[in-house]
């Protein structure tokens, strides 16, 4: 589950994190969960299609800052930090919120 750990201990609290999201979510079949560590902290990347993830960050990212506050009570337990981010999957290539327009304009006829 944990993509770059290698610790028992963080399969345990995303698989928990997980759980917590599949009872949040309509499309569990398409929420994934990466881990990497960098700088001695496990970064959690939620990603899920950008409907679901509008539900995991809540209103005024109340939800999303509790399902960060488990991880980070969860951390101190185990003496590890986490971060955790929530980001959309799209099928198309241009990121999402981008500000800056398409990258190639057809001109009108």
């Amino acid at each position: 589950m944990a993509d770059g750990t290698n610790d028992p201990r963080d399969d345990r609290a995303l698989t928990l994190l997980k759980d917590i999201i599949a009872c949040l979510v309509d499309d569990v079949a398409n929420v994934r969960i990466e881990a990497k560590i960098r700088d001695g902290k496990v970064y959690v990347g939620v990603l899920a299609s950008p409907r679901d993830i509008a539900y995991l960050i809540g209103k005024g990212g109340r939800m999303g800052d509790a399902i960060r506050m488990v991880l980070k009570d969860i951390g101190k337990r185990i003496h590890r930090s986490y971060v955790v981010y929530f980001q959309p999957e799209t099928s198309s290539p241009a990121p999402v919120n981008s500000r800056e327009g398409p990258t190639s304009i057809e001109p009108e006829n």
